[in-house]
């Protein structure tokens, strides 16, 4: 089946300091084999799985705009995201009442969508020390449908992340 996947990278560099970016592409993340073997087999004593051998591939959007700024030896970013997925897989677990275990499988039920916004800084303290801090605020939302049952939620989500490194010699 012939698709289109397209992808562009647009970087502008405003002066010596400071940067723009701008990325966006088109890709397809297809299921792992196993997600589609139709055959129940059992993960562990609680669990049953089973594949769907009807499983679409996801497509997903990605679209960022990012700015960068140098202020002596720190540097610092924000970015700017739109991420969207059509066909999404999501693990669905249903009960099964005779052994009192969970049957759980993969679906494509919904398309999900994430906006938002990341800042980064990567600064050094002194020669040897190198600290990088990040954090998001995004929007996530996820729409579809599983067994009849209609899905439409949204919430608002964050992150923070953060590592130190300290060089002991060259």
């Amino acid at each position: 089946q012939p698709d289109w996947f397209p992808t562009l990278h647009l970087a502008y560099e405003l002066n010596e300091k400071n940067k723009l970016n701008f990325a966006a592409n088109r890709r397809i993340s297809r299921p792992a084999v196993k997600d589609m073997a139709p055959f129940l087999y059992r993960r562990h004593l609680e669990v049953y799985v089973v594949g769907d051998p009807d499983l679409k591939p996801q497509y997903i959007s990605n679209v960022e705009l990012s700015y960068e700024t140098r202020l002596g030896n720190q540097k610092l970013g924000v970015t700017g995201f739109y991420r969207g997925v059509d066909n999404a897989l999501f693990r669905v677990n249903t009960v099964y009442d005779q052994e009192m275990v969970l049957i759980r499988s993969i679906t494509n039920s919904g398309n999900t969508s994430s906006t938002g916004v990341e800042v980064n800084a990567n600064l050094e303290a002194g020669k040897k020390t190198k600290i990088f801090l990040g954090g998001s605020l995004y929007h996530f939302r996820v729409q579809g449908e599983v067994f009849g049952y209609k899905e439409d939620n949204s919430s608002i989500n964050w992150s923070l992340k953060g590592n130190a490194n300290y060089s002991i010699t060259k």
